[in-house]
């Protein structure tokens, strides 16, 4: 490349296809030094002196942002009125689509009780208190199978399932489960 006029045809040719022996345009030589002297900046800042922010650390910064978010918005379990949330069309709704998701598989379709216990009947293992209900969930029990839901499960939908669950009681769906536990009588 000792002469550069422009458009000037290489010797060589393949296939019949010629190639100009041209020179790159200026602004493409400036942005490639510019990402080289960027690229080596970038390089040390993050990775050699491990000075920025890792995505990591910004994923969990974020994640913590909004779990103390849910957290201050969602209704602590002293505030809630269960009765009234059984009540609700929507809620109980929602409470089953979750119960569907989560809970049918060791409860059965109707809450019956499979290799859980049956949930519609007045026998409770932990407690039938709504608020007993939702540490069961969110806790689990785990000598018995019983997974936490805590971090799977926000606490609305804690507080769904479990309104769900309380306007089962007395259903009496076929197949029920023998029941297990202590009697607990409802305060209306």
């Amino acid at each position: 490349m000792a002469d550069h006029e422009k458009d000037q045809v290489r010797q060589t040719k393949y296939d019949g296809i010629e190639e100009y022996d041209n020179q790159l345009p200026t602004w493409w030589k400036i942005t490639f030094y510019i990402t080289l002297v960027f690229g080596f900046f970038y390089w040390m800042f993050y990775y050699t002196f491990d000075q920025g922010r890792s995505q990591k650390e910004l994923l969990e910064k974020a994640q913590a942002s909004y779990q103390e978010k849910v957290e201050r918005l969602a209704p602590k379990i002293d505030q809630v009125d269960f009765a009234a949330l059984s009540q609700d069309a929507v809620i109980l709704t929602q409470g089953h689509e979750v119960f569907e998701s989560y809970c049918k598989s060791c409860h059965g379709d109707h809450a019956q009780g499979l290799i859980g216990p049956n949930l519609t009947d007045e026998y409770w293992i932990h407690g039938g208190e709504p608020r007993e209900i939702v540490e069961i969930i969110e806790k689990g029990v785990i000598e018995k199978g019983m997974t936490p839901w805590k971090g799977v499960l926000s606490s609305t939908d804690i507080y769904h399932v479990v309104a769900y669950v309380l306007s089962l009681e007395g259903s009496e769906p076929s197949n029920a489960k023998a029941p297990q536990g202590e009697k607990y009588i409802r305060k209306p």
